[in-house]
């Protein structure tokens, strides 16, 4: 997305890669597109999923298994990497979990499956060649295709953003959580009452009989012990740190690590954050007319309405949020956390570019949306300035449906590479070698004043995507909870 001068994107290149995966970091180098390495979306509950790999060689691989579920609780996974047979369980509030298994390979493909109780599971597969085979180590014949060569699974449950609940890197600081108090110490027992004295025997009548004496006292009885102070509770574990971290599928480049945020914009209050404001204009959209009455805060988000209401001259209205003139960057992670609308002709875009006329001139789009189709995440650059104009889109098909909750839509944006990702796991980078192979200027680590931008538009029968149809409901809201800067 761009203000002022709007064309239609071309999808330039294709990427598939399972949603909402938790996040692990794991990388290769490399100078072409790189796509995610494997994927299933799953669509029938209870079919397993399988993966079928082709390897350049037999030979001993670590595997790594990221299996996401779509049940609400958690699930009971059973995972077969070749003949290696593992069972685990999905975190309550992440519905994933991860597994790593080293195993040689006898031969050239290597097939994973994956079933669970209560749904079909989606799954990521990463590889990585370590050596030559050796003998089995678990008990296996020579004759069985796939055999674990070390004992190196363990099963890692890593809390990556579920659909609707808090991200594992909301908290910038640790965080110590208190052990409870022991139990508190049982009451001493009373100590008895001592025995009454006897009576003293009366004396026989005499001319002078004696006075009969007084029985003793009893004595006291003795004082309860008192109870044992309960033992104090053991102090919590310390919280993680809140930096990002990120899943790369085989093949991808490593990435920057940006560890200090820079900003943490919630939208949680009655009025957007400092630095953010409502735009007031059509922004070279052909159908759309951005105003500040369609900017709303629900108090847990900030919601951006499109209506099919006629104004100015555009047949729709919609909402439109920006940085533009309060806060700008270079370089760092920049995450989204949104929850989309649904409909043939509505388009999302969160991305960040630099003032128009500007030279140079570059537009990072950190999510676009169709949203006639409410699984396929676009990510694009634009070059501006200087000549000549090019653009760059990839995709990632998501198995979550991006209206029923909000996910983190991110970039890593570090000098010479930019890399997308959803929820954590990457899917497309790009380079300015691969820019500058295709006579491309690439403007994205000299340009100054990049903002943020969060705009729903509506698109025109013109514009990328189309216009609604009779399906489509308006009004129609996307909801920004957060967006966060790493840098």
């Amino acid at each position: 997305m761009h203000p002022f001068r709007r064309s239609t994107p071309i999808l330039a290149a294709l990427a598939i890669s399972a949603a909402v995966l938790p996040n692990v970091t794991t990388a290769a180098a490399t100078d072409s597109v790189a796509h995610a390495a494997s994927t299933v979306v799953a669509k029938n509950a209870h079919r397993p999923t399988v993966i079928r790999e082709l390897l350049g060689s037999a030979g001993v691989y670590d595997v790594t298994v990221t299996v996401r579920t779509d049940d609400v609780a958690t699930d009971v996974v059973r995972l077969k990497i070749g003949k290696v047979l593992r069972r685990a369980v999905t975190a309550a509030r992440t519905h994933r979990v991860t597994v790593k298994e080293r195993v040689a390979v006898l031969g050239h493909w290597l097939t994973i499956r994956a079933s669970a109780r209560r749904s079909r599971p989606t799954m990521i597969v990463g590889l990585r060649h370590v050596g030559s085979r050796s003998a089995p180590v678990d008990g296996t014949t020579s004759s069985d295709k796939h055999h674990r060569y070390v004992s190196t699974g363990t099963i890692a449950i890593i809390g990556a953003t579920g659909s609707s609940g808090a991200r594992g890197v909301r908290s910038s600081s640790s965080t110590t959580l208190t052990g409870a108090g022991g139990p508190t110490g049982a009451t001493g027992t009373t100590g008895s009452s001592g025995a009454a004295g006897s009576a003293g025997t009366i004396a026989p009548t005499g001319s002078s009989g004696s006075t009969p004496s007084t029985g003793s006292t009893g004595s006291a009885g003795s004082t309860g012990s008192t109870g044992s102070t309960g033992s104090t509770g053991s102090t919590g574990s310390t919280g993680s740190s809140g930096v990002p971290s990120f899943v790369l599928p085989a093949g991808f480049a490593p990435v920057a690590s940006y560890t200090t945020l820079a900003k943490d914009y919630e939208f949680t209050g009655s009025a957007l954050p400092t630095d953010w404001s409502a735009g007031v204009f059509s922004y070279g959209y052909q159908a759309t007319l951005y105003q500040p009455s369609q900017v709303s805060m629900t108090g847990s988000s900030a919601a951006l309405t499109a209506i099919n209401t006629a104004s100015g001259g555009y047949p729709y209205q919609s909402g439109w949020i920006s940085t533009a003139g309060s806060y700008t960057l270079t370089h760092g992670v920049i995450d989204f956390r949104a929850k989309m609308p649904s409909g043939q002709g509505l388009w999302s875009g969160l991305w960040a570019v630099n003032a128009a006329g500007s030279s140079p001139q570059g537009e990072i789009d950190i999510q676009e949306m169709l949203l006639g189709d409410t699984h396929t995440v676009n990510g694009s650059l634009h070059g501006w300035a200087p000549q000549p104009i090019w653009k760059e889109t990839q995709a990632t098909q998501i198995a979550a449906d991006a209206s029923q909750g909000f996910h983190d839509y991110q970039v890593i944006w570090q000098p010479g590479m930019l890399t997308w990702a959803v929820d954590g796991t990457a899917y497309a980078q790009y380079t300015q070698a691969q820019a500058i192979a295709s006579n491309y200027p690439w403007p994205f680590d000299t340009a100054t004043g990049t903002y943020l931008v969060a705009d729903l538009a509506v698109a025109s029968p013109n514009e990328w995507g189309g216009a609604p149809n009779a399906q489509t409901t308006f009004p129609a809201t996307m909801q920004i909870q957060s967006v966060e800067v790493w840098q």
